[in-house]
Order: structure tokens, then C-alpha cells, then sequence
């Protein structure tokens, strides 16, 4: 089952330096599941020893960590560019005027959407993030993403969200950034938000309480009323939940927390590495070593290739020493024969010891030199040559300067007492090539 694991961290855990003992720290763990589409279960005051012994025992596949309110700031700069690869190089210098640390001390958050020439930009305490992995990472916790409970916060389209927890105030809207602040102070930000409504506008309140918190609705409802301007009307749509952990992690879960603020805190030096499961962990040595061993064959392939083409290289040196040997001044290119025209040399001379080939190739040589001693000028040269043992075939492949050349050429090795083919002959601009297959005749 596909489930996250929600952890909140209270207020009174300073988590740049953590000295308590187990026993005196408390959190809150939500169990979601992404298949019930429902939080599984809930510990409340739990203490780090406990829930460690409960996550071992009921692992989760994503720990999320919720920091407490105030961990963060939000921040709206002037956006110079709409390129986000210049904005990030740029975003530094746009929140040092409004953030009271230095560039260097925090970590910067943003998706580089621009609306209205404006940047929505988070920031974080690098030191706090540093607190916080090593904090989880002293009891033995792997956390997947972190994020400010402020971000956990949906804003709801044309509604105001007002969340009332005991002795904090929730408050979110479409334009106003997630913020949260003592409960005496709602009357104050309800008039900041009046200040920006137009006469007769209809303010649509989302009004949540949870269990924890004692006054009624229509107390709270009153309050509201009474500290907003006669002209607004408004309406509202209560609601009553469990805790602000639960109903958050619910949304959140269920991925209703669509804002352009529900980023994760772990971005650059802080982002989590990937680890590969188990099949991963399994097949990757296996695969390693299998590409070795294809190396090594490659290797041990190219290494005998590279030996079979030097052989190849001394047989056709032996071939070419044989026919000028026989015959003298007889113009004969470098074979540049593809793999099977130096198959052919190899075969030829590969039984160069038994005196019937040798024979063979000096007579063939010398047939060839009378041949060619019959042209007076302008002579045919040989492109290649070939002799296979097994036939006692000749192929020779011709070049010369006219179609009568290459007959007069089989004319000569006619009578020399060779059986001469010529095969198809093709004028190359004016250089005639063809193929003369020569077998001795028997009689």
C-alpha cells in the first residue's frame, strides 16, 4: 500500500540544536494513504523513540517533514526578466533588500513563474535545514521532502480560509500569501484585508475550527462581521475537524495543495539523492560485471582480428613478390580488396609449401608476362588477382584504355592454353574494366 507519512514538528523544538532527550520531544505523525484516499491514522504527542519504532514497523514509501509556522518567509520580488535561468542568477540580489540575512545563510525557493512583472519567492535558514536532516538523521529517519506549515496551507478559489487552532490562526486567500499568526490578531488582519475589497463585494469565508478550539461559531462568526466594513456581505461555510495536522495532511495527500507556494524546502545542496530499489541494487553488479566480460571479448575479437589482418598483409606481400618476380616491369596496384578478396589471397597461398601451387602461380605469372609483352604501348595493368587452389582458377580484374585491349589480352592467354572468360566489361569514362577468369585446359 502506497502511503506518506506526515511529521510535525511543534514550536518549541529548536531544531538548529536539539540537546533534549528523547523523552522531551514530541511530535505529530499523520499516516495518508494514496490508495483510500484517507489518513490512515494519526499519533499525537508522540515521542521520537516511539515513532521511530513505529516507522520501522510500518514503514511509509514518503516521509514528509512540517516545520512550524514562521520557519520560512514569503517574499514578492519585482522580476526583471520573465527567462528563468537569468532569474535564478539574478534572485539573490532581488530578496537582499527584503530578507534580513545574507544571500549566503539562505536557501531561495521558487518555480520562476512571473505574473504582473512579480516573483513569489520562499526563503529558508540554511543552518535550519541542516538542523533539521541532522536531526532526523541522528535517529536513524530518512525524510524525503520537508516543507513550512504555511505551505501546507490550499488557496481556495474566490474563498477566504480561516483556520482556528487553540491560540494560532490559519489564514489563506487568493490574494493574500499563507500566513499564520497568533488568534488575537485576526480582527487586525481581517481589517488589512477589508482595505483592499471594493464597496458591496460579497467576502466568501471558509471558516474551520478543530476540536481543540473552544469558542462556537457564532462567536467567531460576529467577531469576524463586526471587524469588517458594513458594505462587504459576507458569507460563511464552517466546518469542524480533528486537528490542523490531520485536516492539512488530508489535502495535501489528496493533492489539493495546488499553489505556487507548496514547493519542498529541499533544493540545491539539500535535495534528496535517489536511491535505486532493490531489483536496481541486484541487476547493476550483475550488469557491471557483464559488460566487463564483453569488453574483454571485444578486446580478445580485435586483438585476434588485428592478428589475422597482418597475416593477411604478409600473404598479399608474398603474392606481389611472386608475379613481379615472374614478371618483370608488370604494373600491379595495391589490392584494396574488401574481407573477401583477402580471403581469396589467403586461400591462394595458404598451401605456398606444396610444390603443385607454386608451380602453378609461376606459370600463370609467366603466361601473363608473355601476354602483356604483346602490346607495344599503352598496356592493360592488373587491378587484382586472385588464384583459388581447389579450382586452379585465375580471376584477374583489368583495367585498360579500349575494349580491344582486353580482347587482345584474351587472345594472347587463348593461346597460351588457358580456357579465358571475360565477363561484362564497363567503360568508366574512358577506362575499360572487366574480369578475366582463367582455367588451364585439360587435355
Amino acid at each position: 500500500m502506497k502511503e506518506k507519512g506526515f511529521l510535525f514538528i511543534p514550536s518549541n523544538i529548536h531544531l538548529h540544536s536539539v540537546e533534549e532527550s528523547d523523552d522531551d520531544l514530541f511530535v505529530t505523525f499523520i499516516r495518508w494513504s494514496d490508495v483510500t484516499r484517507s489518513v490512515q491514522s494519526q499519533l499525537v504527542s508522540v515521542s521520537m523513540t516511539e515513532l521511530k519504532a513505529h516507522i520501522e514497523e510500518f514503514p511509509v514509501e514518503n516521509l514528509i517533514i512540517v516545520l512550524p509556522a514562521s520557519s520560512i518567509s514569503m517574499l514578492t520580488v519585482e522580476a526583471p526578466t520573465t527567462k528563468s535561468r537569468q532569474l535564478k542568477q539574478a534572485l539573490p540580489f532581488l530578496v537582499e533588500e527584503q530578507s534580513a540575512q545574507e544571500p549566503d545563510q539562505i536557501v531561495l525557493i521558487s518555480d520562476y513563474k512571473v505574473q504582473d512583472n512579480k516573483l513569489n519567492v520562499v526563503t529558508v535558514d540554511k543552518a535550519l535545514l541542516k538542523g533539521c536532516l541532522a536531526f532526523f538523521e541522528h535517529y536513524g529517519i530518512e525524510v524525503s521532502d520537508v516543507y513550512a506549515i504555511e505551505q501546507l496551507l490550499p488557496i481556495l478559489d474566490q474563498q477566504l480560509l480561516i483556520i482556528l487552532d487553540q491560540e494560532t490562526c490559519y489564514i489563506s486567500g487568493p490574494s493574500l500569501k499563507p500566513i499564520c499568526v497568533p488568534a488575537a490578531q485576526l480582527t487586525w488582519i481581517l481589517s488589512r484585508i477589508a482595505s483592499n475589497e471594493t464597496s458591496d463585494s460579497l467576502l466568501n469565508i471558509k471558516l474551520v475550527l478543530t476540536n481543540q478550539y473552544e469558542r462556537d461559531y457564532s462567536d467567531i462568526q460576529q467577531e469576524i462581521t463586526l471587524a469588517l466594513p458594513e458594505s462587504i456581505s459576507i458569507e460563511f461555510y464552517p466546518e469542524r475537524v480533528e486537528s490542523v495536522a490531520s485536516y492539512l495532511a488530508a489535502l495535501a495527500g489528496a493533492g489539493s495543495n495546488d499553489s505556487d507556494h507548496y514547493q519542498s524546502l529541499l533544493v540545491e545542496e539539500f535535495k534528496p539523492k535517489k536511491k535505486a530499489n532493490g531489483i536496481a541494487n541486484l541487476l547493476i553488479p550483475t550488469l557491471t560485471f557483464g559488460v566487463v566480460v564483453l569488453c574483454l571479448q571485444l578486446s580478445l575479437s580485435l586483438y585476434n582480428g588485428w592478428q589475422y589482418q597482418q597475416k593477411a598483409h604478409a600473404l598479399q606481400s608474398d603474392i606481389y613478390a611472386t608475379v613481379k618476380r615472374s614478371i618483370p616491369g608488370v604494373r600491379i596496384e595495391k589490392l584494396r580488396g574488401d574481407k573477401a578478396l583477402r580471403s581469396r589471397i589467403k586461400q591462394a597461398l595458404s598451401r605456398t609449401s606444396q610444390s603443385s601451387d607454386t608451380l602453378a602461380i609461376e606459370k600463370i605469372a609467366s603466361d601473363l608476362i608473355s601476354a602483356l609483352k604483346s602490346f607495344s604501348s599503352d598496356q592493360p595493368y592488373i587491378q587484382r588477382l586472385s588464384y583459388r587452389s581447389n579450382t586452379g582458377e585465375t580471376q584477374l580484374e583489368l583495367h585498360a584504355k579500349s575494349f580491344a585491349q582486353v580482347d587482345q589480352l584474351k587472345t594472347q592467354l587463348d593461346k597460351s592454353g588457358y580456357q579465358v572468360t571475360v565477363g561484362s566489361v564497363t567503360n568508366d569514362n574512358g577506362l575499360f574494366k572487366g574480369r578475366i577468369t582463367l582455367q588451364a585446359k585439360r587435355g
